[in-house]
């Protein structure tokens, strides 16, 4: 069986984006670099979308 797998820069970012509106906009610390890698560790996103974040918030 094969598993295609898109990742490309549309679909992390839509899958970001989506993951982003479902988390609670009341957090203090939300564009912080250490509240990302706290999300990731608490596997609410995954490794590929909090790079994207950080990439993103450094730009």
């Amino acid at each position: 069986m094969q598993i295609k797998l898109d990742i490309s820069h549309e679909k992390i970012e839509q899958i970001t984006s989506e993951k982003l509106c479902r988390l609670s906009l009341e957090e203090p610390n939300f564009y912080d670099m250490d509240f990302i890698d706290e999300l990731e560790e608490n596997d609410e996103i995954m490794p590929c979308e909090s790079g994207f974040m950080m990439g993103y918030l450094s730009a």
